[in-house]
């Protein structure tokens, strides 16, 4: 029972902090086809909301603490451009393939809510 929970438990987190190794670790621990969504999912919309909760503070506190110039770098263009381009809609669509749910929750924090 405390194996099964372990295995559980790794996928969650593996899922929070990147969508598409959760799924890939559950293939690989051999977790049922519903039972691997449920617990990808869960992970991923549980640091989604986490950091949709506390995302205005952790922006206002980066941006007082570690204020740099802002640099227009590749990266910088390519999130602006899929933004202008696509919006909300391909943020969201981009980010379990490309994005950490961690990054596209603070893209849509940081465009979205200013």
């Amino acid at each position: 029972m405390f194996e099964q929970l372990g295995k559980w438990f790794s996928v969650f987190f593996i899922s929070m902090l990147k969508f598409i190794g959760g799924p890939l670790s559950a293939s690989l621990m051999d977790f049922k086809p519903i039972e691997s969504v449920i617990i990808c999912v869960l992970g991923m919309m549980t640091s989604v909301l986490l950091f949709s909760i506390v995302g205005s503070w952790l922006k206002t506190f980066v941006l007082n603490h570690f204020r740099k110039p802002l640099l227009f770098t590749p990266k910088n263009r390519m999130i602006v451009r899929i933004w202008n381009k696509f919006g909300i809609n391909g943020v969201a669509f981009l980010t379990p393939i490309f994005l950490t749910p961690i990054g596209g929750t603070m893209i849509f924090n940081i465009i979205w809510r200013k």
